[in-house]
């Protein structure tokens, strides 16, 4: 993994294998970044409490295969304040994430919460799920969900109670709602948008 980081200058630095720790995480594509990451993320930061912010993309996707290098370069071209820090993985799943930086809040919106408490993704084994889970709980791993609209259905989908019911009670505080985040932008929408308009 590289973590790239523009110092006050605007001068990038990479940093190959960083030590990484008490961050708080939003894993996503970034294509593009837009004003929905950077509202959310800050409102993660002020939820948790923790310093350092990080935008990790990893190169390699469950569903959509690996990002290509120059695709890459052009994503990480568009963090370009100092306090942007992005860390570049071929890190597809969220437990070896939260091993390779401990102690952090990982930033999800809703439809990757519900993938990640999908038994389809462990092989339809509630054990395994549990083991993953129990990962992220020896870790100190949080995961903040961030409602989000549903663009199938136009509904607003969020972390709350009867949501929630779905994760054994052990594992429940692992995840928390940020209830004060609603943006309703997406990079799909965005892209779209872009091609309409050439």
């Amino acid at each position: 993994m590289i973590l790239y980081k523009k110092d006050c200058d605007g001068f990038r630095q990479e940093i190959a294998d960083p030590i990484l720790n008490n961050s708080v995480v939003l894993c996503g594509s970034f294509n593009p970044l837009h004003e929905g990451h950077l509202q959310l993320m800050h409102q993660a930061q002020l939820h948790s409490g923790k310093n350092q912010i990080i935008y990790e993309i990893s190169a390699l996707n469950i569903d959509k295969g690996e990002i290509d290098e120059k695709s890459i370069n052009d994503r990480i071209e568009q963090f370009d304040k100092p306090d942007m820090n992005v860390l570049v993985t071929k890190e597809p799943y969220f437990y070896k994430k939260a091993l390779m930086i401990p102690n952090s809040a990982f930033v999800v919106g809703y439809d990757t919460y519900i993938r990640l408490i999908d038994i389809k993704y462990y092989m339809y084994s509630i054990q395994e799920l549990e083991r993953v889970l129990s990962i992220f709980k020896n870790t100190g791993t949080s995961i903040l969900v961030a409602g989000r609209l549903n663009q199938s259905t136009n509904l607003f989908e969020y972390l709350d109670e009867l949501s929630i019911r779905s994760v054994s009670e052990q594992y429940r505080d692992i995840f928390q709602p940020i209830k004060e985040f609603r943006v309703d932008i997406s990079s799909t929408e965005l892209r779209k948008l872009k091609v309409y308009d050439q």
